[in-house]
């Protein structure tokens, strides 16, 4: 682990090694990794992450209609970084996602018990037979089930007629081991982006403020 300034550890890439008949040539390669900046998105209000994404580079927007001054001025409060990430070309997207994770986890936690309390009440007015079951559906689930987090990656650039753009990168899926364990491990499913090859390889160009988003899906 390597810690960098005020940055999130990440895993330092191996070091390759080749042998040459009885003698051992050890070749290091010496990447700096790059600080990227990471900033979550507390709402899924397209104008908002638009505003929050344009404050942020500091370029006007893509030009949403109906932008209120609020959504301007909390866009523009809120842009300030999350966390500051260390990144090397062969960091992968689901190691990005794990460490924003661990971050805002207990934030994103209180939330879901909240909404979780919430809809429970609700459920006891109802008749008998939906008694147990959430106003929301996918966030209820019973004491002894394992969690489910949703991380979204996005990226902002700066288009060529000099706008501000967000562009999804990769949405990776984290479920809790055991119950009662904070050990979570990402979730592999077919017809998705894998998320376990550098993020590099997506479209994603390393330097570039990542913006994400986080959700307990029970």
């Amino acid at each position: 682990m390597v810690y960098h300034g005020n940055c999130e550890p990440l895993f330092v890439p191996p070091v390759n090694q080749v042998r040459s008949g009885t003698d051992v040539v050890v070749e290091r390669s010496r990447v700096c990794p790059t600080a990227v900046r990471a900033y979550r998105f507390l709402s899924d209000d397209l104008a908002t992450q638009s505003e929050m994404c344009s404050a942020v580079l500091q370029v006007p927007s893509v030009g949403i209609a109906c932008v209120t001054p609020s959504v301007s001025a909390a866009a523009a409060a809120a842009a300030h970084p999350t966390t500051v990430l260390t990144v090397w070309p062969d960091t992968t997207a689901a190691d990005v996602a794990a460490v924003l994770l661990q971050k805002v986890r207990l934030d994103v936690d209180n939330a879901f018990v909240t909404i979780s309390e919430t809809d429970q009440t609700g459920a006891i007015k109802k008749t008998l037979d939906v008694v147990g079951k959430s106003q929301g559906g996918r966030f209820w689930s019973s004491d002894d089930s394992t969690a489910v987090y949703l991380v979204k990656l996005f990226t902002g650039s700066v288009s060529v007629e000099g706008n501000a753009t967000l562009g999804t990168v990769a949405t990776v899926e984290f479920r809790q081991v055991v119950s009662g364990d904070s050990f979570v491990f990402p979730l592999r499913r077919s017809g998705t982006v894998d998320v376990e090859v550098p993020i590099t390889t997506l479209s994603y160009r390393l330097g570039d403020p990542l913006f994400f988003t986080c959700t307990r899906l029970r």
